[in-house]
């Protein structure tokens, strides 16, 4: 797979004696819009809905590309804990899209800030709710987010984006 601007492309090769049959579904990030997908290679298509898989019959090689119109979606926290060491910090709960409204649901230490990195594709933000804009490279947004003291060890945070 690779992911340039606004298309992911899926390479598949395949040099066997038969044709063999291909049901892919691809994952795309919560509020991704698919404005095209296109074929080509030797396939027969039997189920072009972005719903249901894609049927795919091949006999050589296929390139299936998708243009986006839009995503957006919170990077994962990348740590390095050796053996033994304890969780120390954010986790991401959960992601919600609807409308104009993207909201990460987070926990972190008490009284601890931490860094969020969101990838946006086409959206642009209009208000930020228990979080400020750190800055932005490209389509990632680095948001810092600050978490409140309480008597869990962890402290739930909702860093909401308006979207316009």
């Amino acid at each position: 797979m690779v992911w340039k601007g606004n298309k992911i492309t899926y390479s598949f090769q395949h040099n066997g004696p038969s044709v063999i049959r291909m049901d892919f579904s691809p994952f795309f990030s919560i509020g991704s819009k698919v404005k095209d997908m296109r074929l080509s290679g030797e396939f027969e298509t039997k189920s072009p809905d972005f719903d249901q898989p894609l049927i795919v019959y091949m006999d050589q090689n296929l390139v299936i590309e998708f243009e986006l119109e839009s995503c957006i979606g919170v990077l994962p926290q990348i740590t390095y804990p050796k053996p033994g060491d304890r969780s120390k910090g954010v986790r991401i709960v959960n992601e919600q899209y609807s409308a104009d409204t993207y909201e990460i649901q987070l926990e972190g230490l008490s009284e601890t800030k931490a860094e969020i990195e969101v990838y946006m594709l086409n959206h642009r933000i209009d208000k930020i709710k228990n979080g400020k804009l750190l800055g932005q490279q490209g389509n990632i947004f680095t948001f810092e987010v600050e978490f409140g003291n309480g008597e869990s060890m962890y402290q739930p945070l909702n860093l909401i984006l308006q979207l316009r």
